[in-house]
């Protein structure tokens, strides 16, 4: 559901031209109307099923919004005097990400963006440098998954990304490396995948010209809530820890190592890594698995 929702915006790595024409518009406006959008979305959870009326305060949105929206092909009662929950779910999502592509591309973001305030429903992480930003909103899938809808935008190249290297869920944390080839940039974040289901991941990443470049890449898939990726960006380290399961089943610290105890459902097995970084990217100084106790 989110690549097909995600691949009809278009959104990956949008051009300065695509949006041009469009960054006349005041930026104060747009920061309302994103708002107004955001304020709606938030009443819903995607648990929601059947029919609402197309009442366009209700909506917040315009009666020339609602009659666009009814040319749309979405499956609307004969009447169209209503829409099926999850489409209008749909509708706000299109209509969020159509406005912060415009915000981000606006000519007075870099100057007004560490004034705006956005709604509590759109998160927002940025490297400390400012030129890094990831914006994330819940999709409002329904289940257990709280999947998220994520775009980077990188200020330098004045361009938004969406999916590839970058994790579709998004962020909670980016730091900046400064290094003899450049800056770098060190994104660390976690999604819920199912009641017990959880992935932590880390990345490093350098943007050089029209490209981003992926210097090193871990993640882990866990059942246990203690489990964790630790980054220290002082003493440039990266910590993870977790209990072998049904979804990691040895402990690996890279694409290419095994651990040499395997998961068994009567054992209860820590994996620990512990990565530094070398002046350009991070390698593994450290790994530890023990068996803590029987189950």
């Amino acid at each position: 559901m989110k690549n097909i929702f995600l691949f009809a915006l278009c959104f990956i790595c949008i051009s300065y031209s695509s949006l041009s024409q469009n960054k006349e518009g005041d930026y104060d406006k747009l920061v309302e109307k994103l708002n107004n959008y955001l304020s709606h979305y938030t009443n819903y959870t995607g648990n929601e099923y059947g029919f609402i009326s197309l009442n366009h305060k209700q909506l917040g949105f315009t009666k020339k919004e609602i009659k666009a929206l009814k040319k749309e092909d979405i499956d609307f009662p004969i009447n169209k005097d209503s829409i099926d929950v999850q489409d209008l779910i749909f509708t706000y999502q299109e209509k969020i990400i159509n406005s912060l592509s415009l915000i981000l591309k606006h000519k007075d973001f870099d100057e007004k963006i560490k004034e705006t305030t956005f709604n509590q429903e759109l998160s927002i992480v940025f490297s400390t440098d400012n030129k890094l930003y990831n914006f994330s909103l819940d999709e409002k899938t329904g289940g257990t998954y709280r999947s998220r809808i994520s775009l980077m935008y990188y200020t330098e190249s004045d361009s938004i990304y969406e999916g590839n290297i970058f994790e579709p869920d998004g962020y909670g944390l980016i730091d900046t490396i400064q290094t003899n080839s450049g800056v770098k940039y060190l994104m660390e974040g976690n999604v819920r995948g199912c009641s017990y289901c959880f992935t932590n991941h880390v990345s490093l990443i350098q943007f050089k010209k029209d490209t981003v470049n992926l210097d090193f890449y871990y993640r882990f898939d866990s059942r246990d809530w203690d489990d964790y990726i630790e980054v220290d960006s002082t003493k440039r380290v990266i910590k993870a820890y977790y209990h072998l399961n049904d979804l990691q089943e040895s402990c690996s610290c890279n694409n290419e190592d095994e651990g040499t105890i395997e998961f068994e459902i009567e054992k209860n097995i820590s994996c620990s890594c512990r990565f530094k970084f070398n002046g350009e990217t991070f390698e593994l100084v450290e790994k530890k698995e023990k068996v803590i106790l029987e189950k």
